[in-house]
């Protein structure tokens, strides 16, 4: 007789459960994956502080996009060449997001000190220094 009494209420808590937990998940992905374009996947030019021009990752033309481990495009290059001109990482140019670029990527995120999680978004790419190659210079971007 217990048991029966006590189902109706472990189905109610279940199904509670169930809900928060939608419910939390629909909130937490749903902010991230509206703060950016898409995958970063060319470049577009863009205007450093010291008045030159460089590749910075971008898709469809937009630059508020994300890159992690596993991405291979001109994008990755424009952020390897950053690592590697202008943070000093030891680092080969090959546009492969492998486990060289996400350790060079959080070294320098610790150096601007951001959240150095390894993965390239907004907040990396406006603190990051960029290459710029005609200037052989390393600033921020205006903007």
């Amino acid at each position: 007789m217990k048991k029966r009494s006590m189902l109706p209420a472990k189905s109610a808590m279940l199904a509670g459960t169930v809900l928060l937990s939608s419910l939390g998940l629909g909130v937490a992905t749903a902010g991230p994956a509206a703060a950016y374009a898409g995958y970063c996947n060319s470049t577009v030019s863009g205007l450093l502080h010291s008045g030159w021009s460089t590749p910075v990752p971008a898709y469809k033309g937009s630059v508020d996009c994300y890159m992690e481990k596993g991405a291979q495009s001109s994008a990755v290059s424009a952020l390897q060449r950053a690592l590697k001109y202008c943070y000093g990482q030891n680092l080969s140019v090959d546009g492969i997001f492998g486990n060289d670029t996400r350790n060079a990527l959080i070294n320098a995120q610790s150096k601007e000190k951001i959240s150095a999680d390894g993965g390239y978004g907004t907040q990396t790419r406006k603190a990051l220094k960029w290459y710029g190659s005609s200037s052989d210079t390393c600033a921020g971007l205006k903007g």
